[in-house]
Order: structure tokens, then C-alpha cells, then sequence
């Protein structure tokens, strides 16, 4: 729970964005908005700040009074947003850098207009390299992009400073490579959407004939750094120009930043890859099993089969000697020649005898017991 005076929380919200002091209060820009708007507490009007930031004068109206019902001290709940990191819960190497930018009392400078740039910014921006004094005046880049191209250059050079790179893709995406982790993140010019009068050709036939106006984006100036990647835990994703310090003198607590949430990532990647082990240890068990119950299942079959093949045999002997009492056949001195090759017969199927007569079994002539019954002489 976070309690302020209506007079300290105007004063805050008039100071910095939304998006910015709800964060560091606890809460979310837009939950903040709501707390003032309950409190009867005015907030800045859309393009304040982008005024403010570029000179034009703007009014901040008085505290009017509290609403009826409301006091002067106004509560509200702090989510997870407050429970931001600290260097305790991340790993001891990134811990080190991150004390080490704290302790790090020279600042960062970035070059208004540099001659040189890094070379990642040549393939995240083509002509960014090419020199002012042969640039058209078309050509000639804005202050925004200078700002841009001079940022990235610095903050590429202070990332290989902490021993990582930054580099960029065929499709102009950027990633920093730090404390052995990849951080997307993305360097732009914020822009706002705008009303333009339609020409006489478009209010006649064109799409915005009944509203009577189009709207275009149009460049605002100020910069924005913000990490593409999702974090579950609440750390700090995005920087822009705010109206007492530019991008350029926030690039320590990027740094800051970027170290943080290395240490997220490398959190997430070591996850993934205990999973990914479970996954494969999972998968060696399930095989080992199925392999097992194959052999199982082999060695079963094969059971069935002696088993099979022992009461078959048994049968064999039960019938040649029920033919032989049919007959009147005394003992085995008796046996008929096909009582004999029968018998032989049901030794090479019985699995508890393992050699056999083949050469009475292979006999060419095999004689019926309809036809032979009489005893050998």
C-alpha cells in the first residue's frame, strides 16, 4: 500500500510521464491515471510533454480542491512492479558489472555530430557513414537520426566495453549480446498521429470525405530505447527523452538495464534447457522401456511358442499310442514304422528334447497307420 498527499502526487505527475513515475511508485502508468483521476488530482493533456520538450510554453493548472468525500491522503496498491530486482537475487558475475556502473563516477558522453561511427550502424543504417560536409542539403540527416546513429554508436562501444557486441540483422533488428546473453531491443523516434485538411480532390472522392480530415504520423524528435524481449519478473524495458534528460544521459542506467535483464535471460535459458534435459531424459526412459517390453514381449512369444510345441509333441505320443492300442501293438519293440517316424517326430517339435532322428524324420516313405499296423517281424 502506498500512501501520498494529493499536493505530492500532483506535484510527481507534473514532473515525469505516466509511464515513467508508475513505475517507479509501484504501479502502472495507466493504474497511476486512475488514482489521479478518483483523487480530482489533474493530470498533464496529451503532447504536453513534447511540447515542454521542445520550448513551447504550456499551462499547468492549480490543485483544485478535493473531491467531496475524498481526503487530502491518497492510497493506493503497489503491485509487482515495486518488487523490482536487486543485485542479491542475480548472478555474482552480473552482479559485479552492475556494481561496478553504479560505482562508475565518469559519465557517458555521446558526440553531437561524429565523423566516425560504429560499425554496426552502417548495416543498421546505410548512409548513416557517409560524411556531412558531401551530403546534399536533402540529404542531410535530421537531428533525430544523428541522435539515433551517435546513440547506438556509443552504446555499442560501451556494451563491448563489458566485453559483448551488439549487432544487427538483414531485417535492421538489433541485438546486444551481454554477460553471454542475447537482449533484442530497438532505437526510434517516437511519432504522433496528426489531423491534415483534406485536399479539394480527396473531400470530394476520397475515404475521409465524411470526416473531413486524415491523419498522418509525424515525427516527434524524441528517442526511444526499448528490450523486445518478455520477461515474467517487472524490470525496466523502455527509455525516451524525458524533459530534463535526454536519451543520451540515460545511457549508464541502460547499461544498468540491459545487465538486469541478462540476467533474466540467462534465468529463462538455463529453464529452457532443464527442461529441454528432462525432456530427452524422459524420452531415453520411454525408449529404454519400449525397448524393454519388446524384449519382454520377444522372449514371451517365445514361450508361447515351446509351449505350444511341447503340447503338440505331447498330443503326437498320446495319439500314436492310442493307435497303437487300437492295434493291439505291444511295446516299442513293436512299433510299426510309422509309429516309429511319429514318435521321432514328436522329439524334433518337443522343445525339452533337443537332438533328433533326421534321417528317420526325412524319410522318403511314410507309411499310414491304415496301411501298416502290424508289427515289425
Amino acid at each position: 500500500m502506498k500512501q501520498l498527499t494529493r499536493s505530492e502526487l500532483f506535484e510527481l505527475v507534473w514532473k515525469q510521464p505516466m509511464s515513467t513515475l508508475g513505475p517507479t511508485l509501484g504501479i502502472s502508468g495507466t493504474g497511476l491515471a486512475k488514482v489521479c483521476k478518483r483523487a480530482g488530482i489533474p493530470t498533464p493533456p496529451h503532447g504536453y510533454w513534447a511540447k515542454l520538450q521542445h520550448g513551447k510554453r504550456v499551462r499547468r493548472p492549480a490543485l483544485p480542491p478535493a473531491p467531496q468525500g475524498q481526503s487530502e491522503q491518497v492510497e493506493f496498491e503497489t503491485g509487482a512492479l515495486s518488487r523490482n530486482l536487486s543485485v542479491d537475487q542475480i548472478p555474482q558475475d552480473i552482479a559485479a558489472l552492475v556494481e561496478a556502473e553504479r560505482a562508475a563516477e565518469k559519465p557517458l558522453t555521446v558526440a553531437q555530430r561524429p565523423t566516425k561511427f560504429h560499425a554496426v550502424v552502417e548495416k543498421w543504417w546505410p548512409h548513416a557513414t557517409r560524411s556531412f560536409g558531401s551530403q546534399t542539403r536533402n540529404e542531410r540527416q535530421s537531428k533525430a537520426e544523428v541522435r539515433q546513429r551517435s546513440t547506438l554508436s556509443t552504446f555499442a562501444s560501451e556494451i563491448g566495453r563489458l566485453g559483448g557486441s551488439v549487432t544487427c540483422d538483414e531485417r535492421r533488428r538489433l541485438t546486444a549480446r551481454i554477460a553471454g546473453e542475447d537482449i533484442e531491443f530497438s532505437l526510434s523516434e517516437r511519432s504522433k498521429q496528426i489531423r491534415v485538411p483534406l485536399t479539394e480532390q480527396e473531400a470530394r472522392w476520397g475515404f475521409y470525405a465524411d470526416r473531413g480530415y486524415k491523419t498522418e504520423n509525424e515525427a516527434t524528435g524524441e528517442l526511444r530505447l526499448r528490450i523486445e524481449n518478455y520477461f515474467d519478473q517487472p524490470i525496466r524495458r523502455q527509455w525516451h527523452d524525458a524533459p530534463d534528460k535526454p536519451l543520451e544521459q540515460q545511457l549508464r542506467d541502460i547499461l544498468i538495464g540491459f545487465l538486469f535483464a541478462s540476467a533474466l535471460e540467462r534465468e529463462k535459458r538455463l529453464e529452457r534447457e532443464e527442461q529441454q534435459r528432462r525432456r530427452l531424459e524422459e524420452e531415453r526412459r520411454r525408449y529404454a522401456l519400449a525397448e524393454r517390453r519388446r524384449e519382454v514381449n520377444t522372449e514371451l512369444q517365445a514361450l508361447r511358442d515351446e509351449v505350444a510345441a511341447w503340447i503338440e509333441a505331447a498330443q503326437i505320443r498320446a495319439y500314436v499310442k492310442a493307435c497303437m492300442g487300437a492295434s493291439g501293438q505291444g511295446g516299442a519293440d513293436s512299433l510299426s514304422p510309422w509309429a516309429r517316424w511319429a514318435m521321432v517326430a514328436a522329439d524334433s517339435i518337443d522343445p525339452l528334447i533337443p537332438d533328433t532322428d533326421e534321417s528317420v524324420l526325412l524319410s522318403t516313405e511314410l507309411p499310414s497307420p491304415n496301411h501298416d499296423t502290424e508289427p515289425d517281424e
